[in-house]
């Protein structure tokens, strides 16, 4: 699998939730989307590509918008992606998963001179970064919390970082925007202008 300049970037989309469905947003995701992605074109999904309740209503998202978006799409599985790896081939959607880890999904690449991980959950404490920040209203819920759920694959992600000298994590899960370290970039798709982006321009 080769990720280069060229290939986009998106996380986070969640198609088909009901809200998004009802108020338009959905159409105008799938628009962004193939208004700027061709059909020879690669994106890395860093994860949640869509959600729901069921798995049986989970895999008719997957099939549908497999065949609605353009392009050759990766998926790194985020905690949303769930169904089983036969559904999202069959949907046009190629899993990845550098590391084989059972517990999580990423992968590498050199970007610019730049070498990255990729990943759907950040290299640093989700909860950390919410306690400091005040701007993440939309998740002031999780500061109650005692533990992390997270908490495993992000330390083992951030052991992959250090160990590999890794210079910039691309990530997701966390939607919002995060710049309290220099290090990550978030393209949890609100932070993207609602549409892939070339890991060239973002770089």
């Amino acid at each position: 699998m080769l990720i280069t300049e060229e290939t986009f970037v998106i996380s986070d989309t969640h198609f088909g939730d009901l809200d998004s469905v009802k108020n338009g947003f959905d159409k105008l995701l799938i628009d962004n989307w193939n208004k700027t992605v061709s059909e020879t074109d690669t994106v890395l999904h860093l994860g949640d590509f869509t959600s729901d309740d069921t798995a049986k209503a989970l895999e008719e998202k997957i099939r549908k918008y497999g065949n609605l978006l353009h392009g050759r799409i990766l998926l790194i599985r985020g905690n949303h992606d769930t169904a089983h790896s036969g559904v999202y081939k069959t949907s046009g959607i190629e899993l990845v998963n550098e590391f084989k880890n059972p517990w999580y999904s990423a992968v590498s690449g050199t970007i610019k001179n730049k070498k990255v991980l990729f990943s759907h959950y950040p290299i640093k404490d989700i909860y950390m970064i919410l306690n400091h920040s005040s701007t993440i209203r939309s998740y002031d819920y999780m500061r109650q919390l005692d533990e992390n759920p997270f908490k495993f694959m992000i330390e083992q992600l951030e052991e992959i970082f250090i160990k590999n000298k890794l210079d910039i994590n691309i990530h997701g899960h966390i939607h919002n925007r995060i710049k309290l370290f220099n290090n990550l970039t978030n393209v949890s798709l609100t932070n993207i202008e609602y549409k892939p982006v070339r890991l060239g321009e973002l770089i």
